[in-house]
């Protein structure tokens, strides 16, 4: 044999040995793992986890079409009859359960996943639609669920807990639901997701070092019917569309409740937001959104922060200890539909370009008057709203016997000329000019 057929041979053995040359590779490299005893005997549970019956098992890893076959799964792979995970303890430092690359149906359910190290992923999913991830208890993982460029996932009624990252994470994925999932104490964010479509749906979230639940770059989704707490951040949205955030409950997050950053066309509506410290909703940059139907109170700053956004519908919103503040850069981001809100048990009247309107003071909670002429508020007492009476771009006005108290704000003036505050009394509150 010449020594250019042996170099040949030598050449192409090292191709096939090397698992770096794989398609899948660094999963190609990861060593198998014995599997462990039961995780009940070992690492204190919460008390209220039912502990079911688990068999001990490696981690498991689908990389096509053919290993479900292979690894002996049961199930044909239709919607009808989907192959089956069901009741396995893994315990990996790597990902406890790695599906990529399928086309069939399949179900993970009543599984346990964990590390003790706060690495891998419990579940993770890459281009296998129709997935099912249900009542499963994954614990000290880096991530809980992670799938990305997948859709039509279901992943439902699973704790999720001691994460090193996110609870539950999707990306560039439609058509998913999370739906009653419990999630806490995570580093990062309880639920994140980017660049998809998908319902969100009565989950609970508490304890995120960051925001509980956090969209990017996301659209026509729903949030619904959650709780999100005790985290830095309740839920923010930020270069979003069409998000719809409602029926919601946001509290006792410590920077603020609820941020909205450069998202449009938005619907949110009728949540629940209270005593968190910081703003209770910041709504920074969103345009054409509806504001409806909100309980807002006992904020540590503003309890809704309209911020230079525009062409926003705000009804039926209710401000307790708490109030509306609008801030800009031209009279449009003052410019909204403004109705029918109520501030701490009166209304909170919103005066767009009006000319030589007399206001009886008794009527209002709080006062917002923009571009506005010779507008007099005569009498009345306002308490424990954010800004008393705060008057936009706004000249000859005046304020008249008058007591504003425990606000942030007594009076706010911003661009405003030759108004007056006369024989009115500021308590807990004072006077501020800007511009």
């Amino acid at each position: 044999m010449n020594r250019t057929g042996i170099l040949t041979i030598v050449l192409i053995v090292m191709i096939v040995a090397n698992p770096l040359i794989s398609p899948l590779g660094y999963y190609a490299s990861i060593e198998s793992e014995q599997a462990t005893q039961n995780i009940a005997e070992k690492v204190p549970f919460e008390k209220n986890v039912h502990l079911p019956s688990y068999d001990p098992h490696t981690r498991i890893s689908i990389s096509d079409d053919l290993d479900w076959v292979e690894q002996g799964f049961p199930g044909s792979g239709t919607k009808e009859d989907p192959y089956v995970i069901e009741k396995l303890e893994i315990k990996s430092n790597f990902d406890c359960i790695f599906i990529v690359y399928t086309s069939k149906h399949y179900v993970i359910r009543n599984c346990l996943l964990w590390s003790d190290s706060a690495q891998g992923e419990g579940v993770h999913i890459n281009h296998a639609d129709y997935g099912i991830v249900e009542n499963c208890t994954v614990m000290m993982k880096d991530y809980g669920i992670f799938a990305m460029n997948s859709n039509y996932l279901q992943i439902s009624n699973n704790t999720l807990y001691n994460l090193g990252t996110h609870g539950i994470r999707l990306s560039s994925t439609f058509g998913c639901n999370i739906t009653q999932n419990v999630i806490h104490d995570t580093t990062d964010n309880g639920i994140y997701i980017q660049e998809s479509s998908c319902r969100i749906v009565n989950n609970t979230i508490w304890n995120s070092s960051e925001e509980a639940i956090r969209m990017y770059s996301s659209y026509s989704s729903f949030v619904i019917e959650n709780s999100f707490s005790n985290s830095s951040i309740g839920a923010s949205i930020e270069s979003c569309s069409s998000i719809t955030f409602a029926n919601n409950t946001v509290f006792n997050n410590y920077e603020a409740g609820f941020e909205n950053y450069y998202s449009d066309d938005c619907i949110f509506s009728n949540n629940s937001i209270y005593d968190n410290i910081g703003y209770g909703v910041m709504w920074n940059r969103g345009y054409d959104s509806i504001i409806s139907g909100n309980q807002i109170r006992n904020s540590s700053h503003y309890g809704f922060y309209l911020y230079y956004s525009q062409r926003c519908n705000l009804s039926g919103n209710s401000f307790e200890n708490d109030g509306l503040a609008i801030m800009g850069s031209n009279l449009l981001d003052w410019k909204h539909n403004i109705t029918n809100n109520i501030s701490n048990g009166k209304v909170l009247g919103y005066f767009y370009n009006s000319t030589n309107v007399l206001l009886d003071g008794s009527v209002y909670g709080q006062v917002i008057i923009a571009n506005c002429t010779g507008l007099k508020i005569q009498g009345g007492a306002m308490a424990q709203s954010d800004m008393g009476i705060a008057l936009y771009y706004s000249k000859n006005c005046i304020v008249n016997s008058t007591t504003i108290s425990d606000g942030m704000f007594g009076v706010y003036l911003y661009g405003s000329k030759a108004c007056n505050i006369t024989h009115s009394i500021l308590v807990n509150c004072g006077i501020v000019i800007n511009g």
